[in-house]
């Protein structure tokens, strides 16, 4: 499958290009707060994009059939694994449907396996673990990377500073024709900042539950510098949210946690991409039940 990439970040004014970044739209990535970089620092945006291809590593487009048996992009999927079992993260809504596809290469296989029980079923809980089975993790491995439990961060409270990332595959970007062995799927990375109070209280969003994260307007090309619309983000149900954390004291030593998966959009009077929080699920995640791979005849 041939993956290209855009690379966005949100957009500042012609006036603050022309000055000083102020100190309050600088932008913090430690999780201890302890390093400030600013948005317009080249190396700083650099470091991000190399955190999108790592991230998209572990990244899936998730595809369905249409009436004319035409793959359609229909949602995203972050590939993990505990010592056991591999699954594929996604919103619960994105798997509802019966039979999801996904490419390896230039290959397409129906997904194999079963989603995990015991999933919370509140109304503002929207998350899959679907346990996949063998030929399926083998048709994954040969070109993608499942991440394990280092990688998550099961207690994050929102920050105020520009350094989360969602990456998928918004699906009016995916181009895909199987039966001439070409599929094409743009995954973008989003680096955002989490909403403010007023809009958890305007939708009645749950704090304990969900995220919410400012998706609006224009945004910044961090590979060419250019303006450009957000675009219609459907296909972004089931991609990772991740926090941008320092590794150690030494400049731009980076490295992404997973923090929650994306499940919605909100456009009337705040537009903002909503996820629920990874730590919902982590107990399906680690729990191997003592069956090791899942099989279709387990």
């Amino acid at each position: 499958m041939d993956v290209t990439h855009i690379h966005l970040v949100k957009n500042v004014t012609d006036d603050e290009e022309r000055r000083e970044v102020p100190k309050w739209k600088r932008i913090t990535l430690s999780i201890l707060d302890s390093m400030e970089y600013k948005a317009n620092d080249p190396k700083f945006r650099q470091k991000v994009l190399d955190l999108g291809n790592e991230i998209i590593q572990s990244t899936i487009l998730l595809m369905i059939r249409d009436n004319k048996k035409e793959f359609k992009a229909h949602g995203t999927g972050v590939l993990y694994r505990n010592d056991f079992q591999y699954f594929i993260i996604t919103a619960a809504h994105v798997k509802e449907k019966e039979q999801l596809f996904a490419a390896s290469g230039n290959s397409v296989r129906m997904l194999g396996g079963r989603v995990k029980n015991g999933i919370p079923t509140d109304r503002n809980v929207d998350l899959c673990c679907f346990n996949i089975d063998l030929p399926t993790v083998e048709f994954l491995r040969k070109g993608y990377e499942f991440i394990s439990k280092p990688k998550l961060h099961l207690a994050h409270d929102p920050q105020m500073f520009l350094k989360y990332l969602v990456v998928g595959f918004p699906a009016r970007i995916s181009d895909i024709n199987v039966n001439e062995g070409k599929i094409k799927a743009s995954a973008r990375y989003y680096n955002l900042i989490m909403s403010k109070e007023n809009v958890y209280n305007y939708y009645g969003l749950d704090r304990g539950t969900q995220y919410a994260l400012d998706f609006k307007g224009k945004m910044e090309n961090y590979s060419n510098h250019k303006k450009q619309k957000i675009g219609e983000p459907h296909g972004l149900s089931g991609s990772g949210l991740w926090i941008i954390v320092q590794k150690d004291d030494t400049l731009y030593n980076f490295d992404v946690r997973l923090i929650g998966i994306m499940t919605e959009y909100r456009s009337g009077k705040y537009h903002c991409l909503i996820g629920n929080k990874i730590n919902i699920i982590s107990a399906q995640l680690e729990d191997t039940g003592g069956t090791g791979f899942y099989t279709n005849k387990s």
